[in-house]
């Protein structure tokens, strides 16, 4: 993948819109064109078109799946949604659970797990996660019951965000409920298509440790997801490419049309939050999936997100596996010879170690309810628990599920973990 990926989701015509007969602007012509009714040899062509009958496992089968196994497999990738608001963004990612329908979410986190189920040889594998919106460019992590703006960092090429809070987990359930938790927190208003709609940038993102113990290499991989905020184009008209109300899309914009055209060299990141913390997925070394969702009875906006992923389609990375200890937890943790012991004479001896970070300090109270190591496993033994196969009904039910979580395999015995309903985060 050498290259972004992008997919158009066209959202279904409402039953209201229906009755009132509104003009359907925007149909699929196949599986990767989309035309504008007015002008039907006028063909816009992406890597993947879906119409408004396909659902969100069809877009995670045949767009994102083969992303998330590279992930695991040690490369970083990014995947996005992109378009105005109520154009389904957010449905796309978290799904409704009112109508019992999944998001990719769900079927990221699943074929995650059965990745890990899979996985050969004697392997430690970590897993945390953390979230933060961008809004008016103020950073605010959306896992965390302080309201604090945080800074950006640099280090060795890297952005990150300093102070974010970061979740270990190791079920399913605890995934989804953190992301659920960040939806809830962020910035929301009323908009001219709708009354909740998301004014902010939110980023999800799960990192994964995976260190394999025959050569002690370890990898550090993410998946980022983002949902945009919602576009909003200030010039009702169809130019060659949108001017936004939100500035930091409208950078956005520039900065890809500057890469379209193989401009590098005067790519200016800093000119926003969102574009320096999207660097390595705009031409650098990620793979990244950008899902352009539209409205078929909207003309401007969905034109402008449609030439969005036109120009995106151009951008090209440089993807590639890095073999790293130097950010690990995994290797702190071995530090303060945390994986051989008791867990309750571990816990004593993280309290008495100095100079830890925060991360490990809140492992403390975690680690009281668990035996280590750590998800520390060769296997996650999704068949015990699921029966012979993982299948979308017995996963979901496994999601549904607080008190039952996945059993851990590690290296010395097999045992149920639990954790008390009040300590599931940390």
């Amino acid at each position: 993948m050498k290259r972004i990926h992008v997919a158009v989701k066209i959202k279904p015509v409402l039953q209201s819109e229906k009755e009132n007969k509104t003009t359907v602007y925007w149909k699929a012509k196949s599986t990767n064109t989309i035309y504008q009714t007015a002008y039907p040899n006028k063909v816009f062509y992406f890597d993947d078109v879906f119409n408004e009958q396909e659902d969100n496992e069809t877009v995670y089968l045949h767009f994102c799946s083969s992303l998330v196994r590279l992930v695991i497999q040690g490369y970083n990738g990014t995947i996005m949604t992109f378009g105005q608001v109520s154009s389904g963004k957010t449905h796309t990612i978290l799904g409704d659970e009112d109508k019992k329908v999944d998001g990719l979410l769900f079927f990221i986190i699943r074929h995650i797990f059965e990745l890990i189920e899979d996985l050969y040889g004697n392997k430690e594998i970590l897993i945390r996660v953390s979230c933060f919106e961008i809004y008016k460019e103020e950073i605010r992590d959306l896992l965390s019951s302080t309201n604090e703006s945080l800074n950006l960092l640099e280090e060795n090429g890297h952005v990150k965000v300093s102070l974010l809070s970061e979740h270990v987990v190791q079920q399913p359930r605890e995934i989804f409920d953190f992301f659920r938790e960040a939806e809830s927190r962020r910035i929301k208003g009323d908009t001219l298509f709708s009354e909740n709609g998301s004014k902010s940038h939110l980023i999800f993102r799960m990192v994964f440790e995976i260190c394999d113990n025959t050569d002690g290499a370890i990898h550090i991989s993410e998946l980022n997801l983002v949902d945009f905020a919602g576009l909003l184009v200030s010039e009702q008209e169809m130019n060659e490419f949108p001017k936004c109300k939100n500035d930091s899309l409208t950078f956005l914009s520039e900065i890809i049309l500057q890469l379209r055209h193989e401009q590098a060299k005067d790519v200016n990141y800093e000119r926003s939050k969102l574009t320096r913390i999207l660097k390595n997925s705009f031409g650098g070394k990620a793979l990244t999936l950008l899902i352009c969702t539209v409205i078929p009875t909207n003309l401007i906006e969905t034109f402008y997100a449609l030439q969005f992923g036109i120009a995106a389609m151009h951008v090209k990375n440089e993807s590639k596996v890095v073999a790293s200890a130097e950010k690990s937890l995994i290797c702190k943790l071995r530090g303060l010879h945390y994986l051989n012991f008791d867990p309750i004479e571990s816990a004593a001896r993280l309290q008495q170690a100095q100079g830890m970070d925060e991360t490990i300090k809140k492992m403390i109270s975690y680690c009281e309810y668990f035996l280590i190591p750590v998800l520390k496993m060769k296997t996650y033994n999704l068949k015990s628990l699921c029966g012979s196969s993982s299948s979308t009904l017995r996963c979901r039910k496994s999601l549904a599920s607080h008190s039952q979580p996945f059993i851990i395999k590690t290296k010395q015995n097999v045992k149920h973990h639990y954790i008390p309903e009040n300590k599931k985060k940390v």
